[in-house]
């Protein structure tokens, strides 16, 4: 007798699981239900930014200065003055050098103010003055220079009058406590300047700038 041959089922391997990590508990507050609450994380810090460096500035008041404040080239009064016989502008400062860092007080503006407002009232005198010693000092200094026949265009200056507009435009006039200094951009050296002291409504000392 012929046996028949026995089917056999293929074993078939079982699906492989994929397995899923458990989800982490989330750490931090939790709301009243017990989940936890999102984590925000926080804004980063503004980085703080370092101030810009500024000269120490003060402004007041004064009956004869007008606004007074300190610049980077010293204490400068609001108002403008104007000096008779004079067409330069006027820039004017007051203190010394040495008091361009402090504030001047309310007793140095007012010792300032009588200084400045005497040289004003004889400001025709003070012209007249600038004007000669500059000329002298034309002399003594340049004219072997600017007049020298070798030279390629000689200014043919003779007397103080035509000397005079080449002092330039502009003066720089510092007021303290006692002296009145007036300085210009000599336009025949620019790199020296001249400048005219006054105290007590005299002239005391010409030269260069910071010479006097």
């Amino acid at each position: 007798m012929v046996q028949k041959a026995r089917k056999t089922t293929p074993k078939i391997a079982p699906k492989a699981t994929r397995k899923i990590a458990p989800k982490a508990k989330a750490k931090g507050p939790r709301n009243s239900a017990g989940k936890a609450m999102l984590k925000v994380a926080p804004k980063t810090a503004r980085k703080a930014i370092a101030p810009e460096i500024t000269r120490k500035t003060a402004t007041s008041a004064h009956p004869f200065w007008g606004s007074v404040s300190m610049t980077r080239l010293g204490t400068k009064p609001s108002k403008t003055f104007k000096l008779r016989g004079l067409n330069a502008k006027l820039d004017v400062y007051l203190g010394t050098d040495d008091d361009d860092d402090e504030p001047l007080t309310t007793k140095d503006l007012d010792a300032a103010a009588v200084v400045f407002a005497s040289f004003l009232a004889n400001a025709d005198d003070h012209v007249v003055a600038i004007r000669t010693a500059a000329f002298e000092r034309y002399l003594r200094l340049y004219a072997r220079y600017y007049e020298d026949a070798a030279a390629r265009q000689p200014l043919g200056i003779k007397d103080a009058a035509q000397h005079f507009p080449h002092l330039g435009d502009k003066a720089q006039v510092r007021v303290d406590k006692r002296d009145v200094t007036v300085s210009f951009w000599y336009q025949l050296d620019r790199e020296h300047g001249l400048e005219f002291r006054f105290r007590k409504d005299k002239l005391i000392a010409v030269g260069g700038f910071s010479d006097t």
